[in-house]
């Protein structure tokens, strides 16, 4: 069983006088007993946020290819990574102003 479920929410255009809708559906197969529909909004939400970090993480820290054969040597090069990603949120959040909070990193090397 598949269910269905829309989220809207109000945007504003031209001097706040017209007042329209934005809409997003989300379809699921997990039960109405353990998840309501905010809950699963929110479930969809976070996968998003999950995805644009892995995005950010495959394409402008370049993992979209491992270095070598070995497998050692290839996780030594991801772990690397990772600890350059992680400080770098660090920094975002504790040394820049909020405005930088949710850049990417190719918008903060700009």
């Amino acid at each position: 069983m598949v269910r269905i479920i829309a989220k809207r929410t109000k945007i504003k255009q031209q001097y706040d006088l017209f007042l329209n809708y934005r809409y997003w559906i989300v379809a699921t197969s997990l039960g109405i007993e353990k998840y309501d529909f905010q809950a699963i909004i929110d479930l969809h939400q976070g996968r998003g946020n999950i995805e644009k970090r892995i995005g950010e993480l495959k394409h402008q820290l370049n993992f979209d290819r491992q270095p070598c054969g070995q497998f050692e040597a290839n996780c030594l090069y991801f772990t690397i990574g990772l600890l350059a990603y992680n400080l770098l949120q660090i920094l975002k959040l504790l040394g820049l102003p909020e405005e930088y909070h949710s850049k990417s990193i190719r918008k903060l090397r700009y």
